[in-house]
């Protein structure tokens, strides 16, 4: 958690994205940032200009280098008013259609 608010500081100061995480571990490290390492080590830079532990998921999804990339579109939830009003919209045409 501690890092995760290093790189929120970050996220609000652009200019402390590329230095050290202010709030980082030595062994410790966050999802994204722990790929942004792994690539590093493989010698790809997928965010550059950014310091490893305040890499966001956001920063590796726009990275330049060649990859695919795989979005989940899921429908919106309907809320319960609207379930309501579709309810209500059909009685009344169903009172309608009984009144002719």
């Amino acid at each position: 958690m501690r890092e995760l608010f290093g790189t929120l500081l970050a996220l609000r100061r652009q200019e402390l994205r590329s230095r050290a995480n202010l709030m980082a571990r030595e062994s410790s490290m966050y999802c994204s940032a722990f790929v942004q390492h792994l690539y590093r080590k493989l010698s790809i830079e997928l965010a550059p200009g950014i310091d490893s532990k305040n890499t966001t998921p956001e920063d590796i999804w726009r990275s330049a280098i060649p990859h695919t990339t795989y979005l989940l579109l899921r429908e919106a939830p309907q809320s319960s008013l609207e379930k309501l009003r579709r309810r209500a919209k059909a009685r009344v045409r169903l009172l309608k259609k009984r009144a002719v």
